[in-house]
């Protein structure tokens, strides 16, 4: 069977040439943004099925989004209009425009890192699979490390993230492996009664199957292919239409 295709953005000349704008409003603050529809549709079936139905020329349609963090929107703007995700914590903020709570550095980098994971989030929500997929790399790329996971991090992911998503899995593997009652701090300790249930199976579940290893003095590596985006068979990339789509965790 052949191989399907890429779908190839469009280019600078043909956004500009075909001009339009959609008008987003994100968060509870109803923070106002003016969205190039081509890029919208190319890259989201969300968008294109919006702008698709039959009010989709009228001049004051407007897309509101609630419950979407303007900073996840942010990130999300930045790779529609540049193809790239932000690579270290501090174009995270700045991308994102976030306000980091507190001077020192551990808190901008567990900020980062519910970031990520709500901008993954987004990229399944918006049916964009190619954000989805940066954002998720990423992710797993800086993440598929020999520690355990913050707790804040966990809580984000289960209570919002779908059952099947492998992020989940790789959060329970890393606690299994890496995690010492000494690494809580104070603030992780409060936080061990908000862990999910579901959380708290997998890492029993994740630390059966690798005691065996354990005993025989053998780490396995993170492999961290199994937590990359994968399309759907028999689907690419460019068509974002049920991209992914995996059941909510409830």
């Amino acid at each position: 069977m052949a191989e399907t295709k890429k779908k190839v953005a469009p280019s600078i000349g043909t956004i500009a040439r075909q001009g339009g704008v959609v008008v987003v409003e994100v968060g509870p603050e109803h923070v106002r943004y003016e969205v190039h529809k081509t890029l919208l549709v190319h890259h989201s079936g969300y968008f294109r099925g919006a702008l698709s139905e039959s009010w989709r020329e009228a001049e004051d349609f407007k897309a509101v989004i609630e419950d979407v963090e303007p900073t996840t929107f942010n990130v999300f703007l930045s790779w529609l209009y540049t193809g790239k995700t932000p690579t270290d914590d501090g174009e995270w903020i700045h991308v994102a425009e976030a306000n980091i709570p507190g001077d020192d550095g551990s808190s901008g980098a567990k900020l980062v890192e519910v970031m990520a994971l709500q901008a993954i989030a987004f990229g399944d929500r918006s049916l964009t699979p190619s954000f989805q997929e940066a954002v998720r790399n990423h992710f797993v790329d800086i993440h598929c490390n020999r520690a355990p996971p913050q707790y804040t991090s966990v809580i984000y992911a289960y209570t919002n993230m779908a059952k099947d998503n492998p992020i989940l899995d790789l959060h329970a593997e890393k606690q299994a492996w890496y995690w010492n009652d000494d690494d809580d701090n104070e603030e992780e300790r409060s936080l061990r009664p908000e862990l999910p249930n579901n959380f708290l199976v997998r890492v029993m579940q994740k630390f059966a199957a690798l005691r065996g290893a354990r005993e025989l003095e053998y780490e396995p590596p993170l492999d961290r292919s199994k937590y990359y985006f994968h399309p759907r068979k028999g689907q690419d990339k460019g068509d974002s239409t049920g991209a992914d789509r995996e059941e909510k965790h409830g």
